[in-house]
């Protein structure tokens, strides 16, 4: 099929993933004897679109797609290693392909060209854009409309939204740290195209065949992005705040190649956080001392109790190192309770290293060849709707670090990067 009969598949594909995560409520849908909820939905629909307009576009398999495989039948593996039930294990290996195979193969398989990626760009953007009315109203009102729309109360979206005189707001989402980074999201991309399009303002290549862009395009576009940190600023949420920052001072230097070296350099911290936390060179009472210097109390005692928890957590896995405990919660069976918010926290107790090894390796491994090529090529690469995808998902995995992941459109924008990863690499070889 060539590239204009699939211009529509990977637009309804990537608008109803994103236009249904983001607008339907956290619900169940009830067909004959078959209930979808909130979360199978999202990810099954775009999918069968997929299947009904391509159905050979998931042959198209490459060794990269094998950590996603692996991490998928980590809870299988796990149960065997733990001795637990099989036909127990195998359904939760089936539940883990549902909740992530299925929207990285969206991204992988169907949203696998510069063009897919652009239309998945603006739809993501658009997402933010009209997320902003209900985003401001809970700004004010607090994160009330999920209950008022589903008569339910969630108290994910409620723990820790209190923001003094306004609140974290979360709308449908399942917290107010995934609504913000949402937006961070959409803000690097608006800030991407400002970048790319005055870069061809200012400095038109020379075999440029269409119209060069007016001065106002990439004003408006810098605006835009800035409107869209400017919620984040709002929102009050520093976590997002530090990451966009972060983020947006890598896409404003993307013509020169610091911005493949940065990339690359941020997929390394994860990792490095997780060996240095794990062997007991960063103590916690090491970073404490150390945050307490510059951040305020209230801050610095947030910090203290992940890190807290963490500790409990590396005294709980001495026996249990590779293949976890096989089940939720096992872990702290007789001692005592401290919430987690780190997400590689969950994989580890759970399904053990090899699992959360597998989870770096399918989203950094992918960012990390983008990287490379960003720092060896530069402009040629990071002009490209890929690179703040890819950016975005090297920051989303720090702070996988201390909050959760796995949302589908993060994990339809690992399949994306990962497609485009496929690309480089075929390049090369």
């Amino acid at each position: 099929m060539v590239e204009s009969d699939r211009r529509w598949i990977y637009w309804a594909v990537a608008a109803s993933l994103i236009g249904l995560w983001l607008f339907i409520p956290p619900c169940s849908l009830t067909l004959g004897p078959v209930t979808l909820r909130h979360f199978e939905l999202v990810r099954w629909l775009p999918l069968a679109i997929g299947l009904i307009a391509c159905p050979r576009a998931l042959l198209r398999w490459h060794w990269l797609d094998v950590p996603i495989l692996l991490y998928c039948a980590c809870p299988f593996l796990a149960g065997v290693m733990n001795q637990l039930d099989w036909s127990t294990s195998a359904w939760e290996s089936v539940k883990e392909f549902s909740y992530w195979w299925i929207p990285y193969a969206i991204g992988r398989f169907y949203l696998d060209s510069e063009s897919s990626r652009s239309a998945m760009a603006v739809c993501v953007v658009a997402g933010a854009l009209l997320y902003l009315p209900p985003t401001i109203y809970e700004i004010f009102q607090g994160p009330t409309l999920a209950k008022w729309v589903t008569g339910q109360e969630f108290g994910r979206m409620l723990r820790g939204a209190d923001r003094g005189n306004t609140f974290k707001p979360s709308v449908f989402l399942s917290s107010g740290f995934v609504l913000t980074m949402f937006y961070a999201w959409a803000a690097l991309i608006s800030l991407h195209y400002a970048v790319r399009t005055f870069w061809v303002w200012f400095m038109p290549p020379m075999d440029w065949d269409r119209p060069i862009p007016k001065t106002n395009t990439w004003l408006f576009q810098g605006i835009l992005s800035g409107i869209l940190m400017a919620v984040i600023v709002v929102c009050k949420s520093l976590g997002s705040i530090v990451l966009v920052a972060i983020g947006g001072v890598v896409v404003l230097l993307n013509r020169t190649r610091f911005a493949g070296v940065a990339l690359a350099t941020l997929c390394l911290l994860p990792p490095i956080y997780i060996a240095s936390r794990t062997t007991g060179i960063a103590s916690s009472d090491r970073i404490d001392r150390v945050v307490r210097q510059f951040a305020p109390e209230v801050r610095a005692g947030s910090l203290k109790y992940r890190l807290d928890a963490e500790d409990l957590v590396f005294a709980s896995m001495k026996d249990h190192v590779w293949w976890g405990y096989g089940n939720w919660g096992q872990w702290s069976e007789g001692r005592p309770s401290m919430v987690l918010d780190g997400f590689w926290l969950f994989a580890w107790t759970r399904t053990g290293m090899v699992c959360v090894i597998a989870f770096l390796t399918m989203v950094a491994l992918p960012v990390m060849i983008v990287g490379v090529h960003a720092a060896r090529e530069g402009w040629d690469i990071t002009r490209s709707m890929g690179f703040p995808c890819a950016l975005f998902l090297a920051l989303v995995l720090i702070d996988s670090m201390f909050n959760y992941f796995g949302e589908a459109p993060v994990m339809m924008c690992v399949g994306v990067v990962t497609a485009w990863a496929r690309e480089l690499v075929r390049e090369m070889g």
